[in-house]
């Protein structure tokens, strides 16, 4: 499914993803401890993206279901990254990097604040 422009000026787009069960497990349960879903697939893609060196490719990859989001483009610019350098989908670089940010928590992985909460504008 192609992406749709939502809005230039606020600078995002509607992303189709094919999310599989685990990755919508691992959403569900951070949207019930008050991590809305976007920001927390946003904030998975940002983590990953900064520390690529902690990822583990090969997830398993059970039922999918196609799913929307209206991401920022520079965040579907790191996903769009991490899918060509891994060789994989979009799709399944957004499961990568859910899985790989429920590692993080899970084994607590140090990160700096900034990586998820930037406060400087997004360079172009």
């Amino acid at each position: 499914m192609p992406d749709t422009i939502v809005s230039l000026k606020k600078k995002t787009i509607k992303v189709g993803l094919a999310l599989c069960e685990r990755s919508r497990n691992t959403l569900n349960r951070w949207a019930e401890n008050g991590i809305q879903k976007p920001t927390a697939l946003y904030s998975s893609i940002r983590l990953t993206y900064h520390n690529p060196n902690h990822c583990t490719l090969d997830i398993p990859r059970d039922k999918c279901v196609s799913v929307q989001f209206v991401m920022p483009v520079k965040i579907r610019k790191y996903l769009n990254k991490l899918a060509k350098d891994w060789g994989r989908s979009r799709s399944e670089a957004a499961d990568i990097c859910i899985f790989n940010a429920e590692n993080m928590v899970r084994y607590g992985t140090e990160v700096p604040l900034s990586t998820i909460m930037p406060l400087t504008p997004p360079e172009d």
